[in-house]
């Protein structure tokens, strides 16, 4: 789980949670299959219901999809940066000595 806290409600603005689930189900060959799944519901929905935010709960494939997006997002603005750029960013927050 990569998002809590980055990613956001589209709703209310709350930063989105983490969750993970399991459930089993029957399987003709295994006899018994566990399910495992990921989510990144909103908090305000969850703990104060649809009427405080009718906001989303991101499904396992969404919450795959979503953390792809991310991933890709911070990677090409990482592959913007250059060296010189980064190294002059800082230099112009230090403070100057006297």
């Amino acid at each position: 789980m990569l998002l809590p806290g980055l990613a956001r409600c589209a709703h209310c603005g709350e930063p989105l949670v983490a969750t993970e689930g399991s459930t089993t189900k029957p399987h003709k060959a295994l006899g018994q299959k566990h399910y495992f799944s990921q989510a990144y519901p909103c908090p305000t929905k969850a703990t104060r219901g649809t009427g405080a935010c009718d906001g989303q709960r991101t499904s396992f494939s969404s919450a795959k999809r979503m953390e792809r997006t991310m991933l890709a997002a911070l990677s090409h603005a990482l592959g913007q940066l250059s060296t010189s750029t980064l190294i002059a960013r800082r230099s112009a927050s230090r403070p100057r000595r006297r």
